[in-house]
């Protein structure tokens, strides 16, 4: 008779250890296979989520964006797989379902076709104008200041007001910069005079350098945009926007946002 119990405890062994090593395959599954095939994943019992952001240190606050993410998804206890990319990649990938979702994203008309947008922004994106400490240039809302002015802007900024400006009025000179850290040389180098850009990459570039104390922001900005994390409308993402949702309103209101955000605030001087 010992013969048949010692074989049904191995068998319960041998079940308990396979459930373990199921349970641990599933939290890989969820964190590797939720990119390309999420429907797959979250049928699998998957909690991670894919989302792409961009490569690119010119796009907005890329990288707080990332943190104000990861923070609010922690909150909201979902595991989530966070992908750096060209940004029009990403954009794509998000439209055709291979993520869930994207960030920081403008909330546009032609985008809300593909993407469903969480209801608070992540962060205030500022488009601003740059110049040296030490320059005389002013700004003041009147854009006819930048004509006699060598002018650089990020490339892929769209600034509507600036980019109206530009077409039927040339400055002395318009020079289009990829990167932020490039675009805080070529300023303090006197390579141009003026520079238009989102305010966090600039900053955080300058900080980089240690040559903060060397520029200065213009007032008032150029633009101020709402930046949003975003969801794909080509598969269902389940309560993910909801409960995003929710613990991103909590993190405000327990000043956990503000401790995030603190790491990386720019510094604003007139």
């Amino acid at each position: 008779m010992s013969g048949p119990a010692i074989a049904g405890n191995e068998r319960l062994a041998l079940r308990s250890a396979t459930n373990r090593a199921l349970s641990v395959m599933g939290i890989g599954l969820a964190l590797v296979c939720a990119g390309p095939l999420p429907g797959e994943c979250a049928q699998a019992g998957g909690k991670a989520i894919t989302l792409c952001m961009p490569d690119d240190r010119s796009i907005v606050s890329a990288g707080m964006a990332a943190r104000v993410v990861r923070a609010v998804f922690e909150r909201a206890g979902v595991e989530v797989d966070i992908r750096p990319l060209l940004w029009i990649r990403c954009v794509d990938e998000v439209r055709r379902g291979d993520f869930d979702g994207l960030f920081p994203a403008e909330q546009t008309a032609e985008r809300e076709l593909f993407l469903r947008y969480s209801q608070t922004p992540l962060l205030s994106d500022t488009i601003a104008l740059f110049v040296t400490r030490q320059s005389a240039v002013e700004f003041g809302g009147d854009l006819t200041r930048m004509l006699p002015l060598r002018v650089g802007i990020m490339t892929g900024l769209p600034v509507e007001p600036l980019d109206r400006f530009f077409e039927s009025n040339r400055p002395r000179a318009l020079d289009r910069i990829p990167t932020s850290d490039q675009a805080v040389k070529m300023l303090l180098a006197g390579r141009i005079d003026v520079l238009a850009s989102s305010a966090q990459p600039i900053w955080k570039s300058a900080r980089d350098l240690l040559r903060d104390s060397e520029i200065r922001q213009l007032s008032p900005p150029l633009e101020q945009k709402g930046l949003f994390l975003a969801f794909t409308r080509a598969h269902d993402v389940g309560d993910v926007v909801q409960r995003f949702d929710e613990a991103l309103g909590t993190i405000m209101k327990d000043g956990s946002l503000n401790a995030v955000l603190s790491t990386d605030k720019p510094r604003t001087s007139h």
